[in-house]
């Protein structure tokens, strides 16, 4: 009997990584916008943030798809963040500043975020490692 509950318990656990079921991130402005859309390197991202857009920040950097968490909960104290969560969570503004340094997920060394030029993602959310989703805006890095 073990053993059916338990292949039935794998069988569902696949089915639903099969669906693909994953966070819905939306672009809409009124709720988080990166201004401006083009920065050039060594210039720092603004965002402006409705009321209630979440608690957590990150940054992706497409290029080599390095994500960047710089406000969650519960982080390593080793590991800076850019402020703390109840701060971000109550702004309606941040300035990510071009020097800003964190260590990229799964890796142990700190990194400049904003190392080049390329495409940048910013994500918003109550919990960004969830399914619940949240708000994104895309920057592009020149020199």
């Amino acid at each position: 009997m073990r053993k059916i509950i338990l292949c039935f318990g794998i069988s569902l656990f696949s089915l639903g990584a099969l669906a693909g079921e994953s966070a819905v991130f939306s672009v809409s402005s009124s709720a988080l916008s990166c201004s401006p859309s083009v920065v050039k390197v060594g210039n720092s991202l603004n965002l402006v943030l409705a009321a209630g857009h979440g608690r957590e920040l990150a940054v992706r950097r497409v290029f080599d798809n390095a994500w960047f968490f710089l406000v969650v909960s519960g982080s390593n104290p080793d590991e800076p963040q850019l402020m703390p969560v109840d701060a971000f969570a109550a702004s309606r503004s941040v300035a990510i500043p071009a020097t800003v340094i964190s260590v990229p997920s799964g890796k142990t060394s700190p990194e400049r975020v904003f190392s080049g030029p390329g495409k940048y993602e910013v994500y918003v959310s109550d919990n960004l490692e969830s399914e619940i989703g949240g708000f994104m805006c895309t920057v592009q890095v020149v020199r």
